[in-house]
């Protein structure tokens, strides 16, 4: 092997391990989360966890980026499944959906879930407003329903949500 040679290997495998160096992974911080009560659905039934965004564009900004995670967990804290929704606009809607089958022990007819929802704080973009932290975080109404799959009717609807853990300061900019 000449030395042009081993030279390029050397330079392939600097760079080989310097790359994960330079790369950049994005993970989103949410200021806040709240759960739904235990609810029980069967065979012929989903649920849709609902979020809707009632933050006010603040004045001077052209938009705002609110972020939430919405997830189903079981009695015993598994995750079941989760969406991130990386903006939901103000006065828009997200939802998930799980369907009964979708869940674990489908040889028992009903099955325990709660909704969780994570929320992240308000980012305004194109602005020079500062936000307080008390308004910082999206204002979300989340609802959780339980559908009867064949008819289509809503059997049960809930919005009494209750925080998952204290809320997070986030302090101003200067």
């Amino acid at each position: 092997m000449n030395a042009f040679s081993m030279g390029r290997w050397a330079l392939i495998g600097i760079v080989s391990i310097g790359t994960p160096l330079f790369a950049q992974s994005k993970t989103t911080t949410f200021s806040q989360a709240v759960t739904t009560g235990i609810v029980s659905f069967s065979l012929n039934q989903s649920a849709q966890l609902n979020v809707l965004n009632l933050s006010p564009t603040p004045a001077g900004t052209l938009t705002t980026i609110c972020t939430v995670q919405l997830e189903f967990r079981d009695a015993q804290n598994n995750l079941l499944k989760q969406l991130l929704v990386s903006n939901i606009s103000p006065g828009d809607a997200a939802s998930l959906t799980l369907d009964r089958t979708e869940a674990p022990n489908t040889s028992v007819s009903r099955f325990a879930i709660r909704g969780v929802v994570r929320t992240g704080p308000l980012t305004p973009v194109a602005s020079s407003v500062i936000i307080s932290p008390i308004v910082n975080t999206c204002t979300v109404m989340p609802t959780l329903e339980i559908v009867n799959n064949t008819t289509g009717d809503t059997q049960l609807v809930t919005s009494d949500t209750r925080p998952v853990s204290a809320p997070v300061a986030i302090p101003l900019a200067h």
